[in-house]
Order: C-alpha cells, then sequence, then structure tokens
C-alpha cells in the first residue's frame, strides 16, 4: 500500500551496556546524543576459471562485525561511568543496541576509541567508537 513507509525516531536507537543490578541487566548509556551502527561482512573471493569472467562471492565466509560510533554529553550516571573505566581498562563488556522498530543486537563490545573533551562555556562532551568481540546476537522486530 503506498504511503505505508514508517519513519523511526533516532533517539529510540539506544546503547545500553550490561549491568548486573539492573533489572533487564542493562542500563542505558545515557548521556549519548547520537549512535551510528556499522555492520561490516567481509567478502570471500571464490572466483574460479569457472566463473567466465564474472566475480563469486562466497556467502557467510567471511569475517562479519558491528561497530558502533557514539557521542554525546558526560553524564554522572554509573552506566557513563562503567563506559568510561572500560575504555581505561581496555575491557570487553556486554552490550544491547536497541533500534526504533524492535531490532536488537547484544554481545561483546571493545572500546577501540574514546575522546573526552570540554570548552569553558559548554559542558563536558566524549565520543567513541565500540568494536564487536566475538558473536554477536540478533533479534527481530517489527516488519515493516
Amino acid at each position: 500500500m503506498p504511503g505505508s513507509e514508517r519513519a523511526y525516531s533516532g533517539r529510540l536507537l539506544r546503547l545500553s551496556i550490561e549491568e548486573e543490578e539492573g533489572p533487564e541487566g542493562f542500563a542505558l548509556v545515557a548521556g549519548l546524543r547520537t549512535t551510528s551502527v556499522s555492520l561490516n561482512n567481509e567478502a570471500v573471493d571464490a572466483t574460479t576459471v569457472a566463473s567466465e569472467g564474472f566475480r563469486e562471492l562466497l556467502p557467510q565466509a567471511g569475517l562479519r562485525a558491528l561497530t558502533v560510533t557514539g557521542d554525546g554529553v558526560v553524564a554522572s550516571g554509573t552506566s557513563d561511568r562503567k563506559l568510561y573505566l572500560q575504555a581505561v581498562e581496555g575491557t570487553a563488556a556486554g552490550y544491547r543496541l536497541d533500534f526504533g522498530n524492535g531490532d536488537r543486537f547484544e554481545g561483546l563490545f571493545l572500546i577501540t576509541r574514546f575522546q573526552r573533551s570540554g570548552r569553558h562555556s559548554g559542558a563536558e562532551e566524549f565520543s567513541m567508537t565500540l568494536e564487536s568481540t566475538g558473536p554477536l546476537y540478533f533479534t527481530a522486530g517489527e516488519m515493516p
């Protein structure tokens, strides 16, 4: 049916960090303002002379990874503090990424970049990059 497409609010893209004490086991990283997600599937070339000059790729054979970037305001909450400590210690932690349509990724991530900055006339801010490590678990949300 024409016109039945639906847009989702960017604020519904939420990143949560694993927390043993929480009722759901995850706590929202509340300071985030912008979140971006990139799902990478490395191609494996399986081209042979029998491919008749066309490239052939082997499905689901390469490395798969999820990269999450974000920036926001440094907040005093426990989840934001845990994020910062993980960056300082260089350890992996469990994260959950929820999308506006109900799609969800869960898995272990390592913070590969973390930056804090501030101006005298504004709030202290941070930016970060998370890289998945190990298997990712995907749950599909609503169908369009």
